[in-house]
């Protein structure tokens, strides 16, 4: 998966941060490629902003249970 998601994020956004990426903390300010939790916050955000319902659920998935399924 994380090759998958590093190689989706290549693709689509190219090889270096841009505005699409949250901003960095201060202690990371020098990196110049967006990290695997870079890609996942972006992920997490799509989904939040435009929700899918998936055939087998009834709800769709919100952003709090992407966390608590991460958390587990």
């Amino acid at each position: 998966m994380y090759s998958w998601l590093r190689l989706a994020g290549l693709k689509c956004y190219g090889p270096t941060r841009t505005q699409v990426y949250e901003p960095m903390p201060k202690w990371r300010r020098g990196a110049k490629r967006p990290s695997c939790l870079d890609l996942v916050t972006l992920l997490r955000k799509q989904l939040a902003d435009h929700p899918v319902t998936f055939p087998t659920a009834k709800a769709p998935a919100t952003y709090p249970m992407m966390v608590g399924s991460a958390a587990a």
